[in-house]
């Protein structure tokens, strides 16, 4: 980084990198995820959560149950990850979302608020190419 020839870093949803490290300003510049990074089903831990948090939601009016808080927990991951290239008011980076479903409504409107209205759904990896090289070209002019 310090020659200005730029780099790529690989990383997993979940890990120390992508809660505990931030990259800011010049040190990160896009985050493409792919997937939506849920837990393991077959946890132990996971599935006693959600049968926990099922059968609480059946015996009280509480209404959030397992699958609520599975997708939760997929939904932190990503925000946590999206955070990671983006500090500040002042600061810029690209986020590509490797997955159909963040396409739908419900995957839009569990990302981070300030992120929901500048998604934009690309058909083709040339639409994709087009849009990330044009935001570039006007962040860094600016």
């Amino acid at each position: 980084l310090r020659g200005g020839g730029g780099a790529v870093f690989f990383a997993v949803c979940r890990g120390k990198v992508s809660e505990g490290l931030d990259f800011a300003d010049a040190a990160g510049r896009a985050v493409v995820i792919v997937g939506l990074p849920y837990p393991n089903k077959a946890d132990l831990r996971v599935k006693l959560k959600r049968e926990y948090l099922d059968e609480r939601a059946h015996r009280t009016r509480i209404r959030f149950n397992g699958g609520d808080w599975y997708s939760q927990q997929a939904t932190r991951a990503v925000n946590q990850c999206v955070g990671r290239i983006i500090r500040h008011s002042n600061d810029y980076g690209a986020v590509v979302f490797c997955d159909a479903r963040f396409g739908q409504t419900e995957h839009i409107n569990a990302l981070s608020c300030w992120l929901r209205p500048q998604v934009q759904v690309a058909s083709t990896f040339g639409d994709i190419t087009r849009t990330l090289s044009q935001f570039f070209r006007t962040n860094h002019a600016g």
